[in-house]
């Protein structure tokens, strides 16, 4: 790592160390608690020897922490725009497997995607987190269990439900006739 690499992990500790230190609505642990996580998180980041560390990696590492809101920034909370329907719908299968490979997601999407759509599909889920980014060549990748991958899953079936009721809708709907009574 370089110099500048480490002064901004250093001040990202620094920023996890003041909300810690700041958040005096949090009576489940006491400081000396807090100083130990801390501890055990700084130390894993030290031994990772990478560039960045993404905060899902520390999540899944230490799932006895939990981080809720930092500097009134909800973490967990990224409303989606639209998302694509392709996307929701590998979401809707993936989140519930063990452990997601191109194969498996293609066949569930029953060939509405091609494979590298679907390598990228995985590729975003794990840019999201809903996915580990390392795997087993046999099993595929860890599909990531949490409250905000459940929370995922609802917010799809959801969406996917609204989706399939206004096409059933748009099918019942009868067709406009004509002045001469045919359809």
């Amino acid at each position: 790592m370089g110099a500048n690499q480490l002064m901004g992990v250093d001040n990202e500790l620094k920023a996890i160390e003041k909300s810690i230190s700041n958040n005096g609505q949090d009576c489940t642990q006491d400081a000396e608690e807090d100083e130990h996580q801390l501890a055990r998180v700084k130390d894993w980041i030290n031994s990772r020897h990478l560039d960045t560390v993404e905060l899902t990696d520390v999540l899944s590492n230490f799932p006895d922490i939990s981080v809720e809101e930092m500097d009134g920034v909800s973490l967990g909370d990224k409303t989606p725009q639209a998302e694509d329907p392709i996307y929701l719908k590998a979401l809707y299968h993936a989140l519930p497997m063990n452990y997601v490979t191109v194969t498996k997601l293609q066949n569930k999407l029953e060939g509405e995607a091609s494979q590298s759509s679907v390598r990228k599909l995985i590729d975003k889920m794990i840019k999201d987190g809903y996915v580990e980014a390392k795997g087993s060549r046999r099993l595929g990748k860890r599909v990531i269990h949490s409250n905000q991958t459940e929370k995922k899953l609802m917010e799809v079936k959801k969406a996917l439900d609204f989706d399939a009721m206004k096409a059933r809708a748009k099918e019942a709907e009868p067709e406009p006739m004509s002045i001469d009574g045919k359809a």
